[in-house]
């Protein structure tokens, strides 16, 4: 996450307030989409581990309204899935097989398009909250 154009980065100075700005007609703050986005690295994560986890892409939507400590705290988790799934990625990428199930190489490609909605759904919403 080297540069502003980067999620963490795009989002280092929103306040808790600017985070849970609803902007008519968006169905999410930027708040809603960074929690769902941790949701969605979290299960990658699990899923890369061979894991089963409890699927609620529902509920990932739930939480709109944020306080400082639970902005402070979303942002923090998807910090850390991010590391872990990034690890994952440098690890296939070092390993001398590099190869992966189809099922996996599905849900990276995913993975990647789905971070990549978010973070573009975020930096058009940064303005709005930043002009408010």
């Amino acid at each position: 996450m080297q540069g502003k154009e980067a999620v963490l980065p795009s989002i280092a100075d929103l306040s808790c307030d600017q985070a849970s700005f609803e902007i008519s007609g968006s169905r999410a703050t930027i708040g809603t989409s960074l929690n769902h986005l941790c949701y969605y690295l979290d299960l990658f994560n699990v899923e890369s581990r061979g894991e089963e986890e409890k699927r609620d892409w529902d509920g990932s939507w739930i939480l709109q309204q944020f306080d400082q400590a639970a902005w402070q705290h979303v942002q923090s988790r998807v910090r850390s899935e991010y590391e872990k799934a990034f690890q994952w990625y440098k690890t296939q990428a070092e390993s001398d097989a590099g190869l992966v199930s189809d099922e996996i190489a599905e849900s990276v490609i995913a993975n990647i398009a789905h971070a990549a909605f978010h973070l573009g759904a975020i930096r058009v919403l940064i303005p709005m909250v930043q002009s408010h």
